[in-house]
């Protein structure tokens, strides 16, 4: 599992420094250079290189292309946690809490159908193990796609390197699971999005 999600995350780098030069906002020379001497210049190969070696790539690159993914999503570093509780209550979520460290918390939106048992979708934010928030990558697209088309859909955050293991952060993916799981029909009929 563990090598899976370090991919997934190596993927969203890797997304981000694509949209980003889509976008107009090319990365530095200096950057681009740093790729190109790590996964070569074929880009039909570049994505599994980059899903291989992302934690090769220097700070001040990952950082770039950060900052780049960031703005893109129009989330300032200064005003996203305000940004992010206005948005949580705007698309009519829920905070709460699955375990007992502050980073344990998931948001919840509620479908928007009258079924209570309807599918739920889980997304789990990247940030390379050490960093990132459940705010940060959701976007209110897709909580408003998916639950208009009647899916539950809750983003989860977990504890953060180095004040936690990878280990024990899997651990709480899977605690933040079973707590959806457990109780998810239950915030679904008391809570109405």
């Amino acid at each position: 599992m563990r090598n899976w999600i370090v991919a997934a995350a190596s993927v969203a780098i890797l997304a981000g420094a694509v949209q980003a030069q889509r976008g107009g906002e090319r990365l530095s020379r200096e950057c681009r250079q740093q790729i190109i001497e790590l996964c070569g210049q074929e880009r039909g190969k570049l994505r599994e290189c980059l899903q291989d070696k992302a934690s090769a790539l220097p700070e001040n690159c990952s950082a770039e292309i950060r900052a780049r993914v960031q703005a893109r999503m129009g989330d300032g570093q200064t005003n996203a946690p305000a940004q992010g509780k206005q948005r949580l209550a705007t698309l009519g979520g829920v905070e709460l809490s699955y375990g007992d460290n502050p980073l344990q918390r998931l948001d919840f939106y509620k479908a928007k159908t009258d079924k209570i048992r309807a599918p739920l979708i889980v997304f789990v934010h990247g940030g390379g193990w050490k960093r990132g928030d459940k705010r940060n990558a959701t976007g209110s697209e897709k909580i408003t796609h998916y639950t208009g088309r009647g899916y539950h859909f809750a983003s989860i955050n977990y504890r953060l390197v180095p004040a936690a293991s990878v280990e024990q952060q899997a651990a709480d993916v899977a605690a933040a699971l079973a707590h959806l799981s457990k109780n998810a029909a239950k915030w679904a009929s008391t809570h109405r999005g």
